[in-house]
């Protein structure tokens, strides 16, 4: 089951953590992280690495690991369909995780349409924080909730 546990379940959690981190926090930001934690900016290369690199190499080897995907097998033994439908299950359980968490967060966000919605989960924690303190009128009331 050590082809089911692990292997595709990483995969795509860090193909999505490549994706968020790089398109929705964004890669100026991150770079402004990390210059704030070792003193400069990463260069060109890493930026376009985190952009673009990754995210399609973890795709391509995603893809075509599926696509020439063979029945677990030892030796001459090939297991059952039902055993390779139960590491699948497996890894499914693991990846499962990632967007079941991003609707859940969707549907119990406070906002108006499911947009803003969304854009309320993808705004980082300290943007949030300083949209609500420019929120706050000269008399000290708040502006209506996105």
């Amino acid at each position: 089951m050590d082809k089911y546990a692990a292997g595709y379940s990483i995969l795509v959690a860090v193909f999505f953590e490549a994706l968020v981190v790089s398109w929705l926090y964004g890669v100026n930001r991150f770079s402004e992280d990390i210059k704030a934690m070792v003193g400069f900016r990463p260069g060109f290369y890493w930026r376009f690495c985190w952009m673009f690199a990754s995210p399609i190499f973890l795709l391509f080897i995603i893809c075509v690991g599926l696509a020439f995907n063979e029945p677990f097998k030892y030796e001459d033994y090939v297991y059952p369909t039902w055993a390779n439908a139960i590491g699948w299950t497996m890894a499914a359980s693991s990846i499962a995780c990632i967007p079941c968490m991003a609707v859940w967060k969707v549907a119990t966000t406070p906002g108006s349409s499911l947009l803003n919605r969304i854009r309320a989960n993808i705004i980082p924690w300290r943007d949030q924080i300083v949209a609500r303190s420019d929120d706050i009128t000269m008399n000290g009331s708040r502006a209506d909730p996105v």
